[in-house]
């Protein structure tokens, strides 16, 4: 739904704005939880906090619209190990059952 709101916003005024704030929004929540693990000294950053977040943000975009394109081969398990591996990988933890 989100791919499809997408292609009927971007011919309305203001859309833009909309979706790079609720860019931002998204962003914000991965920055102040990887902000708050590297002070607390659980996380040891690969890049900015800011950096890190807008890649995983980017990454949930991309790699969503796959999951519900038809014969992608892509499933959403397949995602989940994607993002865990690369967030582990940003933050130098391990990510995984730590719930």
């Amino acid at each position: 739904m989100l791919y499809e709101f997408d292609g009927q916003g971007m011919r309305r005024p203001g859309y833009g704005r909309l979706s790079r704030a609720y860019f931002d929004r998204q962003v914000g929540i991965y920055h102040s939880v990887l902000s708050a693990g590297a002070a607390a000294g659980m996380f040891k950053l690969v890049g900015t906090a800011r950096e890190i977040a807008r890649n995983l943000v980017a990454l949930e975009d991309g790699y969503g619209f796959y999951v519900v394109l038809p014969d992608s081969g892509i499933d959403a398990q397949k995602v989940e190990d994607w993002m865990f591996g690369y967030a582990e990988s940003a933050t130098g933890c391990a990510l995984r059952g730590a719930a």
